[in-house]
């Protein structure tokens, strides 16, 4: 194996990449990081080590508080922008706060699915960049 095989585009972990085709979000594109980016693990490491530290017995955190990291770290680390989302009266612009309310609302669950999907896809699809650049 060659080390230019195993090597990711840093600009787009940084800077996101758009992903559609997401299943059953209709036409809906999402502007992500990776779900590996390294923002994502440090923050979650540290939600996760004060979560324990603040749980009865030191070793299980509550299902509503690993789904309240999970929904910050997309926000902060993970959620750029999206196109396509419409509300009642029409198309939702993005905002950091609209974007907190749609990942932290247990009705929006398919949302926050949605997007953990396309931080995965982003991972896939710089790994396959990366392929592609190697072989031509």
């Amino acid at each position: 194996m060659r080390l230019d095989q195993v090597t990711v585009d840093l600009t787009k972990v940084e800077q996101g990449v758009w992903i559609d085709s997401i299943p059953g979000m209709a036409d809906l594109r999402l502007k992500v990081r990776p779900l590996n980016n390294p923002d994502f693990q440090r923050m979650q490491d540290r939600m996760i080590s004060t979560a324990l530290r603040g749980s009865r017995n030191g070793k299980d955190i509550p299902f509503d508080a690993r789904e309240n990291i999970v929904s910050k770290c997309l926000h902060e680390t993970v959620l750029m922008d999206w196109s396509n989302l419409d509300g009642a009266d029409g198309p939702l612009p993005y905002s950091r706060e609209l974007a907190l309310d749609l990942l932290q609302k247990p009705e929006y669950r398919l949302f926050r699915e949605a997007v953990a999907w396309a931080a995965g896809a982003a991972d896939e699809d710089l790994r396959a960049a990366t392929e592609s650049d190697v072989k031509n």
